[in-house]
């Protein structure tokens, strides 16, 4: 139980920082001006390179999978360990996976509906969550992260 309790502390942390990153992301945008370049990520007309090199900063050190989503299921980023599994730039997220169950009970339309962050646990050894990206109301961060054993 210590450790599930201390990955719901470090999810919220994590929460926490998107939070920040948004804020930061906004400042920068209205101090600078837009610029493009041959390999802007760009979806729906909208440009995503400032929040990617965010997402990249912060959740590339996360100790499980992470990806920042579209409202239309698209990978925008994704860490290292959720590029190992299949979660790569393009991909629509629910077309990987490990089997019948792997998104099972999603709440990915459900975040977006009520623009507030929820978190599960379906499968009994991982923790998944859904966090909505400040200022932007079509992108969110999804995670999962595996419950280690009680080191007790």
């Amino acid at each position: 139980m210590k450790a599930f309790q201390g990955i719901m502390i470090e999810l919220l942390h994590y929460m926490k920082m998107i939070a920040m990153v948004t804020t930061m992301t906004n400042e920068i945008k209205s101090a600078t001006s837009v610029v493009t370049t041959n390999e802007s990520t760009t979806v729906d007309n909208k440009n995503y390179d400032e929040l990617i090199r965010e997402f990249h900063r912060f959740w590339d050190v996360f100790p499980g999978i992470a990806r920042l989503i579209t409202k239309n299921h698209r990978i925008l980023a994704s860490n290292s360990i959720a590029a190992e599994k299949g979660f790569v730039e393009g991909a629509i997220c629910a077309q990987v996976g490990t089997g019948p169950n792997a998104h099972r009970k999603c709440k990915l339309n459900k975040m977006f509906a009520d623009k507030v962050g929820y978190t599960d646990r379906v499968l009994g050894d991982r923790v998944r969550g859904w966090a909505p990206v400040e200022g932007y109301d079509d992108v969110c961060v999804h995670f999962t992260v595996m419950i280690p054993e009680s080191e007790d």
